[in-house]
């Protein structure tokens, strides 16, 4: 199983490195001219940010007793996955709501066929990166655990899980992690966080709070710099495009990919 993963991972990183170096100057865009912004009141947005947040993050919580008391197995999963339900309903209530005005400069229109070219492709080039980024972030890191210094880095807890994973539960892990997760998380970041600050403070400030907001809001040491910098190529792939789908492909990929790598790690274990 260790085989195939590094057979697994060697083959994106071969492919995303062809794709970075090979034509670096391939613009990916579709040809329209788009600039994603959300210009709302700061009260909305603030209502928008809480409300999300809200959901997320606590709403979830509310709900682990209940499904505790239920016997649900692996009920803090079952709460996450709860959460990330209704704040899909959330969401998507909110693009077709006239207070929020979400919609209105959301995406503009791309056809299928290039949304999962430019999705795969732009995936592929990000993994080099991303690859980089981690080791040189786990450095520090490492050094700091072995001077003693505890970090809640939490790395381990889903290949623990894996460990003993069912295959209903890990079909459920896949589904949450490629199919909501990634719809949630681009409509509230890129859709929502990034569109309304681009409107107020400017593109390069936007994407930095983006990434930070993005990077924080997951609450993992050990992946808040891969986080921040998957975050700014999702920014930029948002801004060529002028679509969200490709950044959703791309973040589905970069889930499934990762959630692959842990079950054969686990399973080797």
């Amino acid at each position: 199983m260790q085989r195939l993963s590094l057979l697994i991972f060697g083959l994106q990183m071969f492919v995303g490195c062809c794709l970075f170096f090979g034509n670096p100057r391939r613009k990916d865009g579709g040809g329209v001219s788009f600039s994603p912004e959300w210009k709302v009141p700061p009260r909305v947005f603030a209502a928008f940010l809480a409300i999300g947040i809200f959901i997320a993050h606590v709403f979830p919580l509310l709900c682990l007793p209940l499904l505790e008391a239920l016997r649900i197995p692996r009920a803090p999963y079952g709460a996450a996955f709860l959460g990330q339900l209704v704040l899909l309903s959330f969401l998507l209530r909110t693009v077709h709501s006239n207070h929020f005005s979400f919609s209105d400069g959301l995406s503009a229109y791309l056809p299928w066929g290039h949304v999962f070219r430019s999705g795969i492709r732009n995936y592929l080039k990000s993994v080099p990166l991303l690859f980089l980024v981690t080791v040189l972030w786990m450095v520090p890191l490492f050094f700091l655990e072995t001077f003693g210094i505890p970090l809640p880095l939490g790395a381990q807890d889903l290949l623990l899980e894996l460990e003993t994973a069912t295959p209903v539960f890990f079909l459920t892990i896949v589904a949450m992690a490629v199919g909501v997760a990634p719809v949630v998380e681009e409509l509230f970041f890129r859709g929502g966080i990034y569109r309304y600050l681009k409107s107020t403070v400017g593109k390069t400030p936007a994407t930095f709070l983006t990434g930070l907001v993005f990077a924080l809001l997951h609450w993992n040491l050990c992946s808040f710099l891969p986080l921040f910098v998957l975050s700014m190529i999702l920014v930029g792939l948002y801004e060529r495009e002028g679509n969200l789908l490709p950044c959703v492909l791309v973040h589905g990929l970069f889930n499934l990919s990762n959630l692959i790598l842990c079950q054969l790690q686990s399973m080797a274990s």
